[in-house]
């Protein structure tokens, strides 16, 4: 679907399961879509569990990263990820990224946290774009 349908950029692209991506082109009759494995994508996401906040992107690996988390933050395996309220383009509470690893901060830095996209868009074949 493109502008016709009444698409444009910075749309929320989900599904059933969660987060695919932002709507990043438009054209007549057909869009783009940035991935959330992009490293190019970026959402504001709260921890599910214990509402600890952060920035959660994309990497060349395919996989996401989650940073800028306070230190000390209680984040851990197996965390669902969640779109936060501050977010701009994404209503509040749909499921991201599921945390598979997290390493100590160094200093004052918060954890490192590596998490997988809850939408393998590979299997992707029905999407629903929110204005």
């Amino acid at each position: 679907r493109g502008e016709k349908d009444g698409i444009s950029p910075g749309m929320a692209v989900v599904n059933a399961a969660g987060v695919i991506g932002r709507v990043a082109e438009v054209g007549p009759h057909a869009s783009k879509v940035i991935l959330i494995s992009d490293p190019g994508f970026r959402v504001a996401v709260v921890v599910q569990r214990s509402r600890e906040s952060g920035l959660l992107s994309g990497s060349l690996s395919g996989s996401c990263r989650l940073d800028y988390l306070n230190a000390g933050a209680d984040v851990k395996e197996g965390d669902v990820l969640v779109t936060a309220a501050i977010s701009t383009a994404f209503p509040p509470g749909l499921r991201v990224a599921t945390v598979r690893q997290v390493w100590s901060g160094i200093g004052k830095e918060g954890p490192r946290v590596a998490a997988d996209p809850v939408v393998d868009v590979a299997t992707v074949e029905e999407v629903l774009v929110i204005k």
